[in-house]
């Protein structure tokens, strides 16, 4: 018995040969420039607003300590007679002990000026200055560990030189002063105008960078990009913080092409759609059209059979016949595929109902019935959270401790869904639990920020203000861990944003302290609190709603309600941002301190 030979076929691209070969050729090409170009910019963009956040975080660290321009006039002169001990707690604890010794006020030494820390004696500042040298060098490290730029630096220009004083380190990096990439205090480098036009930008008009540099020009590094902040200290710019981030995968001589070139692309695209047309009509279209005629049978009647008849009589002697049998074959796998479909929907159904639980317990954990405390005619609070997921990493609480004493908190864990939503359950019930023991509001946060240290791997952490409200009085104590500032009405006046003092974030290093602070509140005052989805609420534009915004609208209804007040910023929020996507959670609160009534 002869075997009968397969039927030879040739290929679509030898049936459309060359012309249809260019219009490929030329219609990839243009596609991958505007796809590079559009990639460019919006890496650009990206690496842009990275650096910025860095370099403000890093120079407001820096500028939080009241006697920055001693500790640099300090760190010049003295650098090579510091002992700095990166590694070393109990070097440092002994190092605090003998400080606090010389001390004799217990203030915290962020709040040390000027003027003290030059009354100190030789050896108080010269503790002073390597511990707060060592302080910013932990925080140095931790932001370079959690936005991975290749340099963190802080630096001042001396003559041509530049100074270099902290300096962030990777944890398999070390700090070397001759000859190394990671350069601790009293490293030095060349400084050369006109290598970097961002820093002498900044050199001379103190404002921060404006864009990213990648400079070609001799001397400079070309495989990173640069960007520098201003740090100041009593208006005076006494340092520059610097952020340098790898630049990958970037065309150095990218050419963009001319409009004559482009209008020739154009022009021959054009020719070929014409040659090629007749030929893909006949040897293409034809054939796909009664493909797609006998699916669209199959899909309203189901009628297998019927298909794979139909699909076995094309005959184009090309690809789009191999593509009938194989439909043909399809079609009779079709209805098993079918069934495995409605089962993997009935699964994604399930999973959908179980997150919708996972928002609701969500929900239920947070305050939401209000009027909170039926009866208490001395005090009206309210609070909302939209979460920018199905759960959220925002949470707000709000609790008596006794009859006399009322607990207040925000925060906002970074990140965003379930694992924000486990790491907020454990913070809030961690807080209210000391709270409710009788801990100050300083003294909570130091604590809930020790416990989350202990354990804490994937690295999160959260802003939180707390603040205790004696409501016989209105004095209020409070303590703020890296949290948007508060806005506060006093009696009678304007909502006015009150800037405390900020300390580090929850979760991010151990040992912190927490400074509180006291406000008297008069009856008919009011504090808005919110997370930092409120004034970094972006329109289409990605122009940001912000905190002059939050005022206007507070102040439109100053007189409000609670709920009023909360009503009117989300009403002015989405009228800003329109049809532009939630990218974060959305959180308020409102105190009203009425008082006792006599």
């Amino acid at each position: 018995m002869n075997k009968q030979k397969p039927k030879k076929r040739q290929t679509i691209a030898d049936q459309i040969t060359r012309p249809m070969i260019l219009f490929v050729v030329v219609l990839i090409l243009i596609n991958a420039i505007f796809l590079f170009l559009y990639a460019l910019s919006h890496s650009i963009h990206d690496r842009f607003k990275k650096a910025r956040q860095l370099g403000e975080t890093t120079a407001s660290e820096l500028e939080d300590y009241e006697c920055l321009s001693f500790l640099i006039t300090y760190w010049q002169e003295h650098y090579d007679e510091m002992e700095l001990f990166y590694d070393d707690p109990a070097l440092f604890e002994q190092k605090e002990i003998q400080l606090s010794e010389k001390i004799t006020d217990s203030i915290e030494l962020r709040l040390i000026t000027n003027e003290e820390a030059l009354a100190l004696d030789a050896e108080g500042q010269k503790l002073l200055a390597e511990i707060c040298y060592n302080r910013l060098s932990d925080t140095f490290d931790f932001l370079k560990r959690v936005y991975n730029p290749i340099y963190l630096t802080s630096f001042v220009k001396r003559g041509d030189q530049i100074f270099f004083y902290v300096t962030g380190t990777l944890e398999n990096e070390f700090r070397i002063s001759e000859n190394g990439d990671v350069f601790e205090l009293g490293s030095t480098g060349p400084y050369q105008e006109g290598v970097y036009p961002i820093l002498d930008e900044i050199l001379e008009t103190g404002q921060p960078s404006r864009r990213l540099e990648l400079s070609l020009k001799r001397g400079a590094d070309s495989k990173l990009v640069h960007y520098f902040f201003p740090v100041y200290s009593h208006r005076k710019m006494v340092a520059i913080v610097g952020v340098s981030l790898p630049w990958r995968d970037l065309i150095h001589n990218a050419v963009n092409p001319s409009i004559g070139i482009l209008a020739v692309s154009i022009l021959l695209l054009v020719m070929v759609c014409l040659r090629s047309g007749a030929l893909v009509h006949r040897k293409i279209a034809l054939p796909l059209r009664e493909e797609r005629r006998i699916i669209e049978a199959y899909e309203k009647d189901k009628d297998g059979a019927a298909a794979v008849s139909a699909l076995e009589a094309i005959n184009c002697g090309n690809e789009l016949e191999l593509i009938a049998d194989n439909v043909s074959s399809m079609v009779q796998e079709l209805d098993r595929y079918m069934e495995e479909i409605r089962v993997n929907t009935t699964e994604k159904e399930r999973l959908n109902a179980e997150l919708s639980v996972a928002a609701s317990i969500q929900e239920d954990m947070l305050p939401n019935s209000f009027p909170a405390f039926p009866g208490r005619e001395d005090f009206d609070i309210y609070a909302s959270m939209t979460p920018a997921k199905e759960v959220g990493g925002d949470f707000y609480n709000f609790f008596l401790i006794d009859e006399d004493h009322l607990g207040m908190v925000i925060a906002d864990v970074s990140g965003k869904g379930i694992p924000a939503s486990l790491f907020m359950m454990r913070s809030t019930m961690m807080i209210q639990d000391c709270v409710l023991s009788g801990m100050s509001p300083a003294q909570t946060l130091q604590t809930v920020n020790e416990k989350i240290c202990e354990n804490n791997r994937e690295k999160m952490f959260v802003t939180v203000w707390l603040g205790v409200l004696d409501l016989k009085t209105g004095q209020l104590r409070a303590a703020n861990a890296g949290h948007e500032y508060p806005i506060l009405q006093r009696a009678g006046g304007p909502f006015e944003l009150y800037k405390d003092r900020h300390a580090f974030v929850i979760g991010g290093i151990e040992g912190i302290q927490y400074q509180e602070y006291e406000l008297t509140m008069e009856p008919g005052s009011r504090l808005f609190l919110y997370t930092d989805g409120v004034p970094e609420a972006v329109d289409a534009e990605e122009k940001m709603f912000g905190t002059a915004r939050t005022l206007d609208a507070l102040n439109s209804v100053s007189d409000g309600t609670p709920a009023q007040l909360l009503e009117a910023v989300d009403r002015a929020v989405r009228s800003f941002v329109k049809d532009a996507p939630q990218f974060d959670d959305l959180t308020m609160m409102c105190l009203h301190y009425i008082g006792k009534r006599r």
